[in-house]
């Protein structure tokens, strides 16, 4: 009979705390690793009853078990866990002659024992969770390589503890990062939409008062009606700043409503060409927009869905070369969604200026041409389409030009009852 009772130095409170850390990761552990280790120890060792067994203040909690029905093995009153512990591989080759606490205590739930071996469950800051143990009902004799399969089983049993620790511990760090940086968002879109609100009101009034001033009697003079033009030219562009902010504020916060219907696209496709056909001409761009016969219908909401387009056709329009297409197409996929693309014959984009394309107040490098913009604008057309459901996304080629395309929930027609 071979017994190594070299009990480990212990502070049992450090090692209730260290438990409680490994505790719900040992006894909810769903991916059945636990249960493939003690049915691989009953077969290695050719024994009917294999354990994991977590060592607590009163008993011996089986949080993997082969062979054996029972859930738990409490121990005799008065007796320390400490004793249920061992800081190396303790076996018992004939129980019939052993009188130890642990023997006691194991013989009570199993019947008929007549041997036990266990291997300690050791974390990595040196506190023991329990053990790995093997039991047979005959007598018998473990050989070294015997016992370093054991240790061995039980140090996987470990590692795999220590990493779902590690994972936990990871994860919950990303869901608190992730609770501040959305704390810290929604504090920015807050103030954002204070200020800007703020700011409706007196530009509204500056809006009104030159527009009072462009229809005064006396008509202002040229030169007067040059500025006042000037002044609503800016005041029109600051109020559709405050506009997008104040959208990009509300998706942030989530306060935007949305209303999504089953929509004819080619309706809002001739609806939005008519809102920047005056544009297109200014430009001198040709806009084409495909009508297939077959209607196809989206679900969305009508007027962010044409908030995304009108944005979208703008860019095209604007950043286009002198004499250049802007072609729209649509077709449906598989995938139950709707593809609308924007093509139009640009500069193109370069793959950093595409990796930098939906961050806010970015205008990659344009800030010193001619058309007016903040880089916003495409930020809240991003959280505009994916609030409905879809996808945007961009392939562009410098010197040939950019596609933007946007992934629309398909619908079916509305139904219109009859009556009868």
């Amino acid at each position: 009979m071979k017994i190594d009772r070299a009990q480990m130095p212990l502070n049992e409170t450090d090692r209730l705390l260290a438990l409680k850390q490994y505790d719900i990761l040992v006894e909810h552990s769903i991916d059945g690793t636990f249960n493939r280790i003690t049915a691989l120890a009953a077969r290695l060792f050719n024994v009917p009853v294999s354990i994991i067994g977590i060592v607590d203040v009163d008993h011996i909690r089986l949080v993997s078990k082969y062979g054996l029905e029972t859930t738990e093995i409490r121990f005799a009153p008065g007796l320390p866990a400490a004793a249920m512990l061992w800081e190396s591989p303790c076996i018992v080759e004939n129980t019939s002659v052993d009188t130890g606490l642990l023997t006691k205590t194991l013989a009570a739930e199993v019947t008929g024992m007549g041997f036990y071996a266990g291997a300690p469950l050791i974390t990595t800051q040196g506190f023991n969770l329990g053990g790995l143990w093997i039991i047979d009902r005959e007598p018998r004799v473990l050989n070294e390589r015997d016992i370093a399969n054991l240790q061995d089983l039980a140090y996987l049993v470990m590692r795999r503890v220590e990493s779902s620790l590690t994972s936990s511990r990871t994860l919950a760090q990303i869901i608190r990062n992730k609770a501040a940086n959305k704390k810290t968002s929604l504090e920015q879109s807050e103030i954002i939409s204070s200020m800007s609100h703020e700011l409706r009101a007196p530009l509204n009034a500056i809006l009104g008062f030159a527009q009072l001033m462009q229809m005064g009697n006396p008509p202002p003079t040229p030169s007067q009606k040059t500025s006042i033009e000037h002044i609503l030219e800016s005041g029109w562009y600051l109020l559709s700043l405050i506009n997008q902010l104040l959208h990009s504020a509300a998706i942030e916060s989530g306060e935007l409503s949305l209303s999504q219907t089953p929509l004819l696209l080619v309706n809002i496709l001739k609806e939005c060409e008519t809102m920047i056909k005056s544009l297109a001409q200014k430009k001198n761009v040709r806009l084409h927009i495909s009508r297939y016969g077959l209607p196809s219908h989206v679900l969305a909401d009508e007027t962010k869905l044409k908030q995304v387009l009108i944005n979208l056709l703008t860019n095209a329009i604007k950043y286009n070369r002198e004499g250049g297409n802007v072609t729209v197409e649509y077709s449906q996929n598989e995938s139950g969604m709707t593809r609308i693309s924007i093509r139009d014959t640009g500069p193109g984009l370069t793959q950093e200026q595409i990796s930098k394309l939906f961050n806010p107040f970015n205008r990659l490098g344009r800030e010193a041409g001619s058309e007016e913009g903040t880089g916003i604008g495409l930020v809240v057309t991003k959280k505009l389409i994916e609030f409905m459901g879809g996808e945007i996304g961009v392939e562009s080629s410098v010197a040939v030009g950019s596609t933007f395309w946007i992934d629309v929930p398909s619908a079916e027609p509305p139904q219109f009852k009859v009556n009868e």
